[in-house]
């Protein structure tokens, strides 16, 4: 039996995608805006499901890669029954539509389309149309957060736009560009005193200069390809060792800022899975606290499975990238930053999950189950790239 699939659409597949990447992009950032936009986002964000959903039955070569692909979906979306969560689903449809994509267009577009949503809700704030919350932290500094929901955030954008800058010049960024980013990032930290999101930035310019046209950086590949592993499991011992009361890991704890013990708390009311099943209405703690390290909330949340998926998609592209020193630093960076803040399901990450997508190559996967299952030709099958 030969198998075969014509591409449909293949040239607009490109800009339904493009169309489908910007409206889910845009939902993602009304979340942490200071104004509610109910159901608009809502609807915007399941319209590019829907786009999504078409550009990935699109990109499979092979009727099997196809199939594959389906059967993830449909397996996701149970899970997501039993859940009252979309996001396996969302993610396996982003990830199927974003194969073969250009990363580096992805990371241009993500730059300019946060470039100008980021300065419109900055002057928005300004003239009073958004509102200017002070997010006062508990020594009653004022936190200013120029439109967004929280301080913390605006820090984080500035931080990730440059990690894109990154990614699209690499080592031919200037210094002139990167003395301009890093007096950004102390004035937006002024104003919105957040930490996480300068800390980021000077590791991100920092380690430009330390390992700009270096050809030797070892350390730096392992340590980005290991990173989320090793960060997810010094977390998880930090917070299971918090009923100890060793007054080291009590200070640890205020370093995270609270969030070791609420993962301890959480972990004692529900558990830890391998995946998690349970209904999201049954993280009543999230409700009022909000976990915001994303490896923990990873872990708790959706199970040690998607701890360990993560893990290996870090792994997969630090190998892509062996010997590019500024991707791998933008990587080591985003783990670093994501085990205080969660931007793990945020539009911030988004470009890098379509980096993943663009180095899973479903055809070689799809041979190789074959292979396991002994589906070869001598059974009658065969699988072309046409």
């Amino acid at each position: 039996m030969r198998i075969k699939l014509k591409y449909v659409l293949s040239y607009g597949s490109f800009s339904l995608y493009t169309v489908a990447f910007i409206l889910y992009f845009i939902s993602l950032f009304m979340d942490d805006l200071a104004l509610s936009f109910g159901p608009v986002g809502k609807l915007m964000r399941y319209l590019s499901y829907g786009i999504f959903l078409v550009v990935a039955l699109t990109r499979c070569k092979t009727a099997r890669a196809q199939q594959l692909t389906a059967v993830c979906i449909v397996f996701s979306m149970g899970l997501a029954v039993f859940t009252r969560d979309i996001y396996y689903c969302a993610f396996v449809i982003i990830l199927a539509a974003s194969y073969k994509q250009n990363p580096k267009t992805v990371f241009q577009l993500s730059f300019y389309l946060l470039c100008i949503l980021t300065i419109a809700t900055v002057l928005l704030s300004v003239v009073g149309i958004f509102p200017n919350l002070n997010t006062a932290n508990q020594n009653y500094e004022s936190r200013m957060s120029l439109g967004f929901y929280h301080s913390n955030v605006l820090p984080m954008v500035v931080c990730y736009l440059l990690g894109y800058r990154f990614m699209i010049k690499g080592n031919s960024i200037k210094h002139s560009e990167l003395f301009f980013w890093g007096l950004l990032s102390l004035g937006v930290y002024h104003i919105c005193k957040g930490r996480n999101g300068l800390i980021g930035s000077i590791l991100l310019i920092v380690g430009f200069i330390i390992f700009k046209n270096k050809n030797k950086f070892k350390v730096l590949y392992y340590a980005s390809m290991f990173s989320t592993l090793m960060t997810s499991v010094i977390l998880l011992i930090l917070s299971v060792l918090q009923g100890k009361h060793y007054r080291s890991l009590y200070l640890i704890n205020n370093l995270f800022t609270g969030r070791l013990a609420l993962a301890y708390h959480q972990i004692n009311s529900t558990g830890l899975h391998f995946i998690n099943l349970m209904n999201k209405n049954s993280f009543a703690l999230f409700d009022t606290f909000v976990l915001d390290s994303g490896y923990l909330y990873l872990a708790i949340h959706y199970g040690l499975f998607f701890t360990l998926l993560y893990s290996f998609f870090q792994i997969i592209i630090a190998k892509k990238y062996k010997y590019n020193a500024i991707a791998l630093l933008v990587f080591l960076v985003n783990t670093i930053t994501n085990a205080i803040d969660n931007d793990l399901f945020s539009y911030n990450m988004l470009p890098f999950l379509v980096l993943l997508a663009a180095n899973l190559d479903m055809n070689t996967v799809v041979r190789t189950l074959m292979n396991k299952l002994h589906l070869t030709e001598k059974k009658g099958f065969r699988i072309t790239d046409r």
